[in-house]
């Protein structure tokens, strides 16, 4: 298993390739918890080039989603392969996770949430 993690922009973007396990993932786990306690707002998961997630990950996922949601953020997951998307739509996270198919969808609900973030309140100017 191989994770790239980077952080740019209050963005943490993570490439996972490879297989995502309990004995792999706790590691990608607290590189995510690092990302979201420091800069990070907003989680991208790339696994278009993963091969195996388990509920562990699936966990973690949540997680993640659950710290950016606290700083006024959310997690996007991108998948594109039917035996990873069966698990999102299983375990019923493929809303809760944003899971999209491309990084084009994944970027247009980055941009748009950046955009909604910049709008002033009802009531403000």
């Amino acid at each position: 298993m191989k994770a790239d993690l980077q952080v740019h922009d209050q963005v943490a973007r993570l490439t996972v390739i490879g297989e995502l396990d309990a004995y792999s993932a706790p590691q990608v786990r607290d590189r995510l918890v690092e990302a979201l306690e420091n800069d990070a707002r907003w989680v991208v998961v790339d696994l278009r080039k993963t091969e195996f997630i388990d509920s562990f990950f699936l966990t973690i996922l949540m997680g993640a989603g659950k710290r950016a949601g606290g700083k006024c953020g959310d997690i996007i997951v991108v998948c594109d392969a039917s035996h990873l998307l069966q698990i999102f739509d299983r375990s019923g996270t493929t809303e809760l996770l944003n899971v999209v198919p491309t990084m084009e969808e994944a970027e247009q609900l980055l941009y748009d949430w950046r955009a909604s973030d910049q709008q002033p309140e009802e009531g403000q100017s």
